[in-house]
């Protein structure tokens, strides 16, 4: 048997595996590439609305506070402006500090309030915008940062495209609509404090305290659902708020 001449064997596999640790490297270099470009965009996002959303939660989160803090101090109504409105409807013990504040209202949901105040007007829910702004952090940045191959970052450069388009529009709108936010605390009590304010300078153009007075027949007989009957105080106190004017 002859032997096998080595020389040529060694060339051809030294060949090889230096073609698949180029590959390898191209690979690395690339997918960093487009790791950074997409990190980028996302940054870039971001800082569009970082200014306007950080004084707007500022303000938001401030103003429920003091109005949970209240005590009550309720002044005489005047004229509830018929603007696009961003809305925040949470319990009072969920309105103790900016951080409870901050994490209650991305719970919540643009209930029958939003919807029986002004149904000519747009009513933004502050909870989804913090939702929105926060949406692509630390997570997405992570998952990002662990993903090397080509089907991966194209469906992360996906989602991207989504928020920009969806979510990030979204919100670069609201923050250019809304020009009042109607704030309100749901007490144990039942009463409901509501305030209204001007985003542009702070001031108070609504403080009062309502008790929601309702009645609802179901057509099928039987009590309410919890759901219908929420719904209801919100919109017994939205009347409320408009008969004031």
């Amino acid at each position: 048997m002859r032997a096998l001449p080595l020389g040529p064997i060694a060339a051809v596999t030294a060949l090889v595996a230096t073609l698949g640790v180029s590959h390898t490297l191209y690979q690395r270099h690339e997918a960093k590439a487009q790791q950074g470009a997409l990190l980028r965009e996302r940054d870039a996002l971001r800082d569009e609305v970082r200014a306007p959303m950080a004084a707007l939660v500022d303000k938001v989160e401030t103003w429920t506070v003091e109005l949970g803090k209240d005590g009550f101090a309720a002044q005489p109504a005047t004229e509830l402006p018929r603007e696009d409105s961003l809305y925040l409807h949470l319990r009072l013990a969920d309105a103790k500090s900016k951080g409870s504040v901050h994490a209650a209202a991305q719970l919540g949901v643009v209930d029958g309030l939003a919807g029986c105040l002004h149904p000519a007007q747009e009513m933004f829910a502050y909870g989804d915008l913090v939702a929105q702004s926060e949406l692509l952090g630390d997570r997405f940045t992570k998952s990002v940062e662990a993903s090397w191959d080509k089907l991966s970052l194209d469906a992360h450069a996906g989602t991207l495209a989504r928020h920009r388009d969806g979510h990030h529009a979204s919100l670069r709108a609201a923050l250019g609509k809304a020009k009042v936010v109607v704030i309100a605390l749901d007490e144990e009590s039942g009463f409901v404090p509501v305030a209204v304010r001007r985003l542009e300078d702070g001031a108070s153009l609504v403080r009062t305290r309502l008790s929601p007075s309702f009645t609802l027949v179901t057509v099928a007989g039987g009590p309410p659902s919890p759901l219908a009957k929420k719904q209801a105080e919100g919109c017994s106190v939205a009347n409320l708020l408009l008969a004031a004017r």
